[in-house]
């Protein structure tokens, strides 16, 4: 997941880099599916294998947008175009704070059964496949939805630090140039009064 837009600093960079880096830490094939426009071009330009691309919403996601994500990555999931599906997007902190992260979500893997706990049985209305079928997809769009929100909120974070941090610059060069203005008017002033009073100096040398 990364943004759709620039000039929100080092938040894209930073999700794809751990995704090159969970990528060249696969010993197997890999295949990708992107959301948003940054991601798709940089996976693109260096040859990765895209599946699909999603984009046009990375600041504003609705949970129809994790829908399509989520529902995309089931087909190519029950068309074995993959065995294991992982998703990298950054966890929002504060508006200075994101951390890129990397987890499985798909085969859906069962809760470890602590030690002394007692295990509890269940009874199924309908039947656990026909519930698995429609809470599993669910799931998934959830999870789907849920880092959306996530890297949408550190993107809007980092594009604010990133303008702020612009816009602090754009005034110090403002002083800066001001500064120097100022200086070059000085000495051009100092200049024009010197050739002034050369120039009567010389007037009156001439007239004696």
């Amino acid at each position: 997941l990364a943004s759709d837009k620039g000039l929100a600093g080092a938040y894209s960079s930073n999700a794809l880099k751990l995704a090159v880096a969970e990528i060249s830490a696969c010993d197997d094939e890999v295949v990708v599916i992107t959301s948003g426009r940054k991601a798709r071009d940089f996976f693109n330009r260096r040859g990765y294998k895209v599946l699909s691309a999603h984009f046009g919403y990375s600041d504003r996601p609705t949970y129809a947008n994790a829908a399509e994500i989520a529902q995309d990555a089931i087909a190519q999931f029950a068309d074995e175009h993959f065995d294991e599906l992982r998703i990298v997007y950054t966890i929002f902190k504060t508006a200075l704070s994101q951390t890129p992260t990397c987890e499985k979500i798909l085969p859906v893997e069962p809760p470890v059964k602590e030690k002394g706990k007692a295990s509890a049985s269940f009874i199924f209305e309908p039947s656990e496949d026909e519930t698995l079928q429609v809470l599993a997809p669910k799931y998934l769009e959830t999870v789907v939805y849920a880092a959306l929100v996530q890297s949408a909120a550190s993107e809007l974070g980092s594009r604010m630090t990133a303008m702020s941090s612009a816009t602090d610059n754009a005034a110090k060069l403002v002083q800066n140039l001001e500064l120097s203005y100022n200086k070059a008017r000085q000495a051009s002033i100092t200049r024009e009064l010197n050739e002034i009073v050369g120039g009567v100096e010389a007037l009156k040398q001439s007239q004696n």
